[in-house]
């Protein structure tokens, strides 16, 4: 058990919120895999209704499968959570490391060709096409946001990872 003031790491886990993000990440599983044409903007023009497909075959063949095995560590460690009740160190560093393993993912996203697919086509012609860059720039731009932050998370988690792991061997020899 930890003593460190600075960072509990025998920290209880909120079951029900880690089994409500479980069932968000199975969802956004199958939604991805499964009916990958619903992921889009929706809309209503002259009476119609019109669909852009905004996820290009690029993002299923080379992002898909990554943030399939990111997900798929992210539930593994959710059941380990919830098995066990709480946080340990062996969780703390393995929670690291898949934040690691997705700034890698997010990093891969960034730098892949266009993944999301905004032709004026998809509209009928309907939507000038300048007007369609805009969305690919805010998303590149919210996944720069999120890397940075989650950077800094990682940073700091692992700080108190590495402080809790060097302090803790000599309090328990005093």
């Amino acid at each position: 058990m930890c003593t460190n003031a600075d960072y509990e790491c025998d920290e209880k886990i909120n079951v029900p919120l880690t089994v409500f993000g479980s069932v968000i990440m199975v969802a956004l599983l199958v939604l991805l895999n499964y009916f990958r044409s619903l992921v889009g903007v929706w809309t209503m023009m002259d009476g119609k209704w019109h669909q852009l497909i905004v996820l290009t075959p690029e993002f299923t063949r080379d992002v898909l499968p990554w943030i399939n095995v990111s997900l798929g560590l992210a539930l593994s460690l959710a059941c380990i959570h919830v098995i066990y009740g709480r946080w340990m160190p062996a969780t703390r560093w393995a929670d690291l490391g898949l934040t690691v393993f997705n700034l890698v993912v997010l990093s891969q996203i960034l730098h892949a060709g266009s993944l999301l697919l905004f032709t004026p086509a998809a509209l009928d012609g309907a939507v000038n096409s300048a007007v369609l860059v805009v969305p690919g720039v805010v998303f590149r731009g919210l996944l720069w946001v999120i890397s940075v932050c989650m950077a800094i998370g990682a940073v700091v988690r692992f700080v108190q990872l590495l402080r809790y792991t060097l302090t803790e061997p000599a309090r328990s020899s005093a």
